[in-house]
């Protein structure tokens, strides 16, 4: 149970022994900006444990002016927030995790307009809100009911794809990894023309999205599909997806060592996980220079990159790994306790053996 006081700017306590003090002049994110701090009752005293402000806060929020808690919830009104027009308001639920306590959700009002000042004031029962928003219709004045779920965790499978250049299709898993009784409602979403859902586009928690591709009559894409949900703490993931062309990838030098004009450049041994990374060393002398997945020239700044070509000979290595995924090469040598795989076509003997 929840009790309500006004001490201070507001004061909520719990039989929980833990409360929360909205400090709503506060000028953390800009004046009147607002905060809340919360306090924990330890060996007959109250101990200071952390104060909290929306990153996005700005002046005159007025974030803290009501605040709620219950369980491990504490819910706490922003009635002068302007996401759905000047002093519209807003509510932010703030989730207690092994004591330390981070923004979960911001909610706004469907129907939300200027001066509504939705969160003033708010309460708090168990995983039920109340919201007051007195400037709704007109000055008449409305009140919102909200049900807190149990916060889940959005998870995709692969975060990753890659696909050849000919049609087809893959599937993404969805998941709510933290909760079955929690409720993740998702929709997944691309920019890209080339990449199409067949079905599976949106659901509740678990599920799998069916993804269509088209040919590619050109060089490597990238695409990206986004599966956003607004009822949990990260509410948008991305899933990376290449595309091989019709033009293919770059051959491989399978060059395992490497070195400038006086000494040999380290790259990471073999104990580790990326040995034989021929593009792992600061470059030196600035002959050689960073491409990008797509041979593009990069500058010699960026901390990623796919291949590094020496401008004097125009031979071009690209990051090796030991394990052959798809998609990035490895030197084949069936007596290397690091062999690549015979007869796929990203290791360089393959090269080699088309080359003669």
């Amino acid at each position: 149970m929840a009790c309500h006081m006004t001490i201070l700017d507001a004061l909520l306590i719990l039989p929980k022994n833990t409360i929360i003090s909205g400090a709503f002049k506060d000028s953390e994110k800009g004046l009147d900006s607002g905060s809340a701090y919360i306090f924990d009752y330890q060996n007959n005293k109250w101990k200071y444990r952390q104060k909290i402000f929306p990153q996005n806060g700005e002046e005159a929020d007025n974030f803290g002016q009501w605040v709620s808690i219950s369980n491990n919830y504490a819910v706490i009104g922003a009635p002068k927030d302007d996401d759905n027009g000047e002093s519209s308001g807003s509510i932010f639920v703030y989730e207690n995790n092994n004591t330390v306590w981070s923004q979960a959700l911001k909610i706004t009002s469907g129907d939300g307009a200027a001066y509504d000042f939705l969160g003033s004031p708010v309460s708090m029962e168990t995983n039920y809100v109340i919201a007051g928003a007195p400037g709704d219709e007109n000055s008449t004045g409305a009140a919102y009911i909200y049900k807190i779920y149990d916060l889940t965790v959005l998870s995709v499978a692969p975060e990753f794809v890659c696909i050849p250049e000919t049609s087809g299709s893959f599937s993404i898993r969805i998941t709510n990894s933290v909760t079955a009784s929690g409720y993740m409602k998702w929709e997944a979403e691309t920019n890209d023309d080339w990449l199409k859902f067949l079905s599976g586009q949106s659901g509740i928690n678990d599920g799998f999205i069916q993804v269509k591709f088209n040919n590619n009559p050109g060089p490597a894409r990238r695409g990206w599909i986004t599966v956003k949900s607004n009822d949990i703490s990260n509410h948008s993931k991305k899933i990376e997806v290449w595309q091989d062309g019709l033009y293919g990838r770059i051959a491989d030098t399978g060059q395992k060592e490497f070195y400038d004009n006086i000494k040999e450049i380290p790259t990471p041994e073999k104990s580790r996980p990326f040995w034989g990374q021929d593009a792992s060393y600061n470059i030196h002398p600035s002959s050689y220079k960073k491409l990008n997945e797509n041979r593009q020239e990069i500058s010699l700044n960026e901390n990623k990159w796919a291949m590094v070509q020496d401008c004097v000979t125009g031979l071009i290595w690209e990051v090796k790994t030991q394990d052959n995924k798809n998609d990035v090469y490895t030197w084949y040598d069936p007596f290397n306790e690091y062999s690549g795989t015979p007869g796929n076509g990203s290791d360089t003997l393959d090269f080699i053996d088309n080359l003669n």
